[in-house]
């Protein structure tokens, strides 16, 4: 990969703190494609080297983080006891609108019936994916929790395993049905994650912001030579 003088802007400075909102940003050409996979490398290989820690160290939520690695890389071994098997489902299968919830609480819930209740995805799934691409996309903020009304619960937004769940499970999807809104969503979290350094996090920030981004790059990647773009 040639050098490149653009910077990857998008990352540069925290954006729980301070918002960017992606409107008329500049094209600045396959400059700023290496610029972006330089950065995306550079945090993968990051959080990688802390993933061999945590897994020697092995904890709950480090196997249920890898649990949701493993559904994302397709490595997952079916069958097998797991933390979000063995789960009690607490929002599911409450739609939006119906009820308050813990914003982690009902990514888990996602994530659960995902990966050990397919046949229920179809119907519980999508109207809860689609209120947390919008609640992001215009606010690019995910509350603690809201109300039965879908305003915030509680006025704070900086639980940032809640971007990495949604990153890994909006990939998760693409993967499976390739759907630009949920990469072009998977973008900006993973932006967010990443600008909010990622060394200090939790290991389930730390593992499922790694199986997001390594799904990541693959996808731009395929489109990239989809488009019959060269770096």
């Amino acid at each position: 990969m040639s050098a490149t003088s653009v910077a990857y802007r998008y990352t540069q400075k925290n954006l729980l703190a301070e918002r960017y909102h992606y409107m008329y940003t500049p094209y600045e050409g396959p400059d700023f494609l290496r610029a972006y996979l330089a950065q995306r490398q550079a945090m993968r290989d990051q959080l990688d080297e802390i993933r061999e820690r945590l897994v020697a160290e092995a904890s709950t939520k480090t196997a249920l983080a890898e649990e949701i690695r493993g559904a994302v890389s397709g490595t997952l071994r079916t069958g097998a006891s797991t933390p979000l098997r063995s789960r009690v489902l607490q929002t599911l299968p409450a739609q939006p609108g119906t009820c308050e919830f813990a914003t982690q609480v009902l990514l888990l819930d996602l994530w659960q019936c995902h990966l050990h209740y397919p046949e229920r995805v179809a119907q519980e799934c999508p109207a809860w994916l689609d209120f947390l691409i919008k609640r992001f996309e215009v606010t690019k903020r995910l509350y603690i929790g809201y109300r039965a009304d879908l305003k915030p619960r509680i006025r704070s937004y900086g639980q940032l395993e809640s971007y990495a769940l949604l990153a890994a499970l909006l990939i998760y999807r693409h993967r499976q049905t390739p759907n630009l809104k949920y990469l072009n969503t998977v973008l900006k979290l993973v932006d967010l994650l990443a600008s909010a350094g990622v060394a200090e996090q939790s290991a389930l920030t730390q593992l499922t912001s790694l199986a997001a981004v390594e799904a990541e790059m693959a996808a731009l990647q395929a489109l990239l030579a989809d488009h019959w773009v060269a770096l």
